[in-house]
C-alpha cells in the first residue's frame, strides 16, 4: 500500500514538472514574439525617417512651387499612394498647401495642436503615427512642416512565427508528452508486475 501511494505521488510530481516545463517553453516563445513585435521608440523614429526621407527631400526641393504647380502635387500624391503614407505640407502660418487626402487647400491648421515632433505625442490613435518634420531650405531656414500619417503595420509588418519556431515548439511539446507517456507506462507496468503479485501474498 505504501509503495502504491509512493508511486502515485511520484507520478503526480513528474506530471507537474512536465506541465511547468511546457508552460515555460510557451512563455519563452511568447516573450520573444512580443519583444520582436514592440520595437523601441528610437528604432521606430529611425524607421519613420527612413520611410519618409525621399518624400521630405522632394518637398524641400519643390516647396516654393508646390502650391501652384499641379504636376508637382500629382507626383507627390503618387509617391504618397505608393508608400501608403498620408502627407500634409503646411506653411509656417498654418496654411495647408498640400494634402494627400483632401484636395481643399484653403484650410489652416492649429500649429500648437496638430504638429507633433516626437513619438510620445504623435500616436493619437491606436496603431497610427502622425508625426511632423520641419521643411528646411538650402540656407538652413525653416520653410514649413511636413506631416506624415503612417500606419504602424506599414512600418512593421506583422511577424509570424517562423517554421523553425513551430518545429522547436512541436518538439518541446512532443518531448513533454513522451515523458508523460513513459511515466504512465512505468506506473502501469509496476502495478502489474510488482504490486499485483505482492497483493497475492
Amino acid at each position: 500500500m505504501y509503495l502504491k501511494n509512493w508511486m502515485k505521488k511520484w507520478l503526480r510530481s513528474i506530471l507537474i514538472c512536465v506541465l511547468l516545463l511546457f508552460i515555460c517553453i510557451l512563455a519563452l516563445f511568447s516573450i520573444n514574439f512580443h519583444r520582436n513585435e514592440e520595437p523601441q521608440n528610437e528604432y521606430v523614429i529611425n524607421q519613420i525617417r527612413l520611410k519618409v526621407n525621399g518624400h521630405l527631400l522632394y518637398i524641400e526641393d519643390h516647396f516654393t512651387s508646390l502650391e501652384q504647380n499641379l504636376n508637382l502635387r500629382n507626383s507627390l500624391q503618387e509617391m504618397s499612394s505608393n508608400a501608403g503614407i498620408d502627407i500634409s505640407v503646411v506653411q509656417l502660418d498654418g496654411k495647408v498647401i498640400f494634402n494627400s487626402i483632401e484636395a481643399d487647400l484653403s484650410q489652416f491648421i492649429n500649429l500648437k495642436e496638430d504638429l507633433h515632433y516626437d513619438l510620445f505625442t504623435s500616436q493619437q490613435q491606436p496603431g497610427i503615427i502622425k508625426i511632423a518634420f520641419p521643411i528646411i531650405s538650402g540656407t538652413n531656414e525653416q520653410l514649413g512642416n511636413a506631416i506624415f500619417t503612417i500606419d504602424r503595420d506599414v512600418l512593421f509588418p506583422i511577424k509570424q512565427l517562423s517554421p523553425t519556431n513551430f518545429i522547436l515548439l512541436f518538439i518541446g511539446g512532443l518531448f513533454c508528452f513522451c515523458i508523460i507517456g513513459l511515466s504512465l507506462y512505468i506506473v502501469r507496468k509496476s502495478n502489474k508486475e510488482i504490486l499485483l503479485p505482492l497483493n497475492h501474498f
